[in-house]
């Protein structure tokens, strides 16, 4: 995948730069988008979903290694920092190569039972945009230099500027708008000041960061959602670990005031959502609001009259009590009312057990 980093470069610059009024331009960058983001991710999961497809003796001890190297690997980081920092770094790459050794086993197990899917075209993609939605699909790309690159032969460093970001806007007529909305340095800055002002409840100007992030990255976007009420949202890099739900537009509203959003890995997700729908063989389950640690950390943190605060900060995870989540009981009995037939988990009786049976 790394290797066609360069050619979707050229394929974007191609699009802004040489053909920025072409419709074909627009379509070759967008389509080299939908088949090529994300697609590490779905060959680990297709890696995964062939292995419990077949399911044999062998393939349960590889999951239960897997596991148990995952498990290994979070709990030293969690408590491993009290070592000198030489013999950390050691034990660290042991840990993490061993999970690999194991991951590659999983992917050559697969091999032989994974099937490739036909590339994606965008038409495919197109037909599932709802009437109401828009698809927002973000990438990351370098201009290029054509004079420089020597056109994919001895590939010149020089050749590329700074990662910059890219979106394109699809609605249901099919029609391709596209924009470049700056460096991702500038934008990751943005994305970091409001994700910094969002995790302190004490900070009563999240709104300004929010608004200067919508003002670089949805504002020139909004104006090809047309009527659109749902946003199909894909992002990349940085813009993964945002709400866009959070962004305040130039009326200072919230954007999800106006739109609802899904989230996507890529476009070519809404090809995996035609599931046939079948009957549930049991009734709903509503699962919420769960008391998390032991009963001896709950009655410990009652008796200390910290029961709504967190422990954050720890070098022993068995000794971490996280509280409940606000106002998560409240959502599930909203749920309650309008599935008033639903077996409803909460508190105590909404366990890992209880889920799986």
């Amino acid at each position: 995948m790394q290797t066609l980093e360069d050619v979707d470069s050229n394929t974007m610059t191609l699009n802004f730069r040489a053909a920025a009024n072409s419709s074909a331009a627009r379509e070759l960058a967008l389509t080299s988008v939908l088949r090529r983001k994300g697609r590490v991710l779905d060959t680990m999961s297709d890696s995964f979903a062939a292995l419990r497809g077949r399911f044999d003796a062998q393939d349960q001890k590889l999951f239960e290694e897997f596991n148990a190297a995952t498990t290994d690997l979070v709990s030293f980081v969690n408590g491993g920092q009290s070592i000198a920092p030489d013999e950390y770094r050691r034990e660290l790459k042991t840990l993490e190569e061993k999970r690999e050794t194991i991951e590659n086993q999983i992917s050559r197990r697969s091999a032989g039972f994974y099937e490739a899917g036909k590339s994606v075209t965008f038409n495919e993609v197109r037909a599932l945009i709802p009437a109401n939605a828009v698809l927002i699909e973000f990438a990351v790309y370098r201009l290029v230099s054509f004079k420089l690159s020597g056109f994919g032969l001895a590939i010149n460093p020089k050749a590329f500027e700074e990662p910059r970001y890219t979106a394109f806007v699809v609605g249901a007529d099919g029609e391709i708008h596209n924009k470049d909305l700056g460096t991702v340095r500038e934008i990751d800055e943005l994305v970091n000041n409001l994700r910094q002002a969002l995790r302190d409840p004490k900070r009563k100007d999240v709104k300004k960061p929010a608004r200067a992030l919508d003002e670089k990255l949805m504002q020139p976007l909004r104006v090809f959602a047309g009527n659109a009420t749902h946003l199909l949202v894909s992002p990349d890099g940085g813009l993964n670990l945002i709400p866009f739900e959070a962004l305040v537009d130039e009326n200072g509203k919230y954007l999800v005031e106006n739109y609802s959003s899904a989230y996507l890995t890529s476009g070519r997700d809404l090809l995996r959502m035609q599931i046939t729908q079948t009957a549930s063989k049991s009734k709903l389950l509503i699962i919420a609001n769960p008391t998390f640690g032991t009963t001896s950390q709950v009655i410990s943190n009652t008796t200390r009259k910290a029961k709504r605060q967190s422990i954050n900060a720890t070098r022993n995870l068995s000794d971490t009590y996280f509280a409940p989540l606000a106002r998560t009981l409240t959502e599930a009995r909203a749920i309650q009312n309008i599935f008033p037939d639903a077996q409803f988990l909460t508190e105590t009786a909404a366990t890992e057990t209880a889920l799986k049976s």
